[in-house]
């Protein structure tokens, strides 16, 4: 297969992005302000950035990106997530064109604004901006935009996601993240996808090296392992999302309560 980029880690202290994230910042500044009308929201900037795994593409056109969770705080339930994701867009479309930015893109999970250096057709830099509701720490809800139907959803994340935290910890913790480096560049190199964010692609490196090292407990085969509710087991008994889970590192079984016990299904 041959490589389709050059993608390479670059320093959040690099000089341009520390520009970009500068620039960033008073963007979102300015949308909240302007938001103050209708809803307020929370914002925290995820993904490679907090990492520090930004990278660039050498080879083409396409920059480094930022992630960005909008929190909305609407406990009324006043506004739709049309409504909540349309009214970001015309109020960052306002202040990001002022800083070099398209006009934001709508799609699946997020608003994109992209930053172009339009002379030499090349996109410096871009920004993805996800709109998440936690529900009680419990679960986490995102706006999903359905494009054949043009409807917009709040959505509960996948399974994959509350675990990814656990993963991340287990991985560092037994000298294995320069792996996962690794792995997410060569993902990124190959990836012939142009619709597949960095953040999908970094979340399989976590899971195929966390796979390829982690060792899960032997259970029988194809049988079904029986739990008592008590007080030395409660704090592996895990709740994500709807359903209920006996954790063993940061694998989980799903439960299914008869009585005083679990009954703890083989994933074998």
């Amino acid at each position: 297969m041959k490589m389709k980029h050059d993608y390479r880690f670059i320093s959040k202290k690099s000089s341009d992005v520390r520009k970009a994230n500068a620039d960033l910042q008073d963007i979102l500044n300015q949308v909240h302000r302007i938001m103050r009308e209708n809803f307020t929201f929370q914002h925290k900037i995820v993904g490679s950035y907090s990492r520090n795994m930004i990278t660039r593409d050498f080879k083409s056109n396409v920059g480094y990106d930022f992630d960005v969770n909008i929190y909305p705080h609407d406990n009324n339930n006043d506004y739709s997530p049309k409504k909540i994701k349309l009214l970001f867009k015309e109020a960052l479309d306002k202040v990001a064109r002022n800083y070099g930015f398209d006009y934001a893109e709508d799609s699946t999970r997020v608003l994109t604004i992209k930053f172009k250096d339009r002379k030499n057709s090349r996109i410096l830099h871009s920004v993805d901006f996800a709109f998440v509701n936690d529900e009680g720490n419990e679960c986490q809800e995102y706006i999903h935009f359905d494009k054949k139907q043009k409807e917009y959803t709040w959505n509960e994340q996948s399974y994959g996601f509350y675990m990814l935290p656990e993963k991340i910890d287990w991985l560092k913790e037994n000298g294995l993240w320069g792996e996962v480096g690794t792995i997410y560049i060569y993902k990124k190199n190959y990836n012939d996808n142009p619709h597949k964010h960095s953040r999908s692609l970094f979340a399989e490196s976590v899971n195929e090296t966390y796979n390829k090292h982690y060792q899960p407990p032997n259970f029988p085969p194809k049988e079904v392992c029986t739990i008592p509710f008590t007080s030395n087991n409660s704090n592996e008994i895990r709740k994500i999302g709807a359903g209920y889970y006996f954790m063993v590192g940061a694998v989980a079984f799903p439960l299914r309560e008869t009585g005083n016990t679990a009954r703890v299904a083989s994933q074998q």
